[in-house]
């Protein structure tokens, strides 16, 4: 059975299906909305979270993006599940990406984590927090 966004699934197990898209067309085709930027009281940590489209309702994530403190450019450091509105009433659901249960918040998805770069980019362009990253390095 294939899902949206080209993975081939099977209960909770889910494999990358060889060849199917380059890293940044896979990026660039995932269904992402509401994303939000929460910096950290210090600065140094910027949280970036947002939803993704998937069969069974959208999914939350959290893209953790750290300050290094020598260079003072900011990079992705984890992504994680971020659970679900409603979660106590919705049946246990596995993630599309790495196959794994989704059972509660911070959990880290192994399917997206080595897209983390080019979902970070992806994410930094998106008009509801663009205007916080235009005078960020990264």
């Amino acid at each position: 059975m294939m899902n949206s966004i080209g993975f081939k699934q099977s209960s909770c197990y889910t494999t990358s299906k060889k060849g199917v898209k380059k890293m940044s067309e896979f990026v660039d085709n995932l269904p992402i909305h509401d994303v939000q930027h929460i910096a950290s009281s210090t600065g140094e940590y910027v949280y970036l979270t947002f939803f993704i489209a998937m069969k069974h309702g959208p999914e939350q994530f959290t893209l953790l993006v750290k300050q290094n403190q020598s260079t003072r450019r900011f990079s992705p450091v984890s992504l994680h599940h971020s659970g679900r509105f409603g979660e106590e009433t919705t049946p246990l659901h596995c993630c599309e990406f790495c196959g794994n249960p989704i059972e509660f918040i911070d959990t880290t998805c192994k399917g997206l984590s080595p897209h983390m770069h080019g979902i970070f980019l992806r994410l930094i362009q998106e008009p509801a927090i663009r205007l916080h990253w235009v005078y960020l390095d990264y």
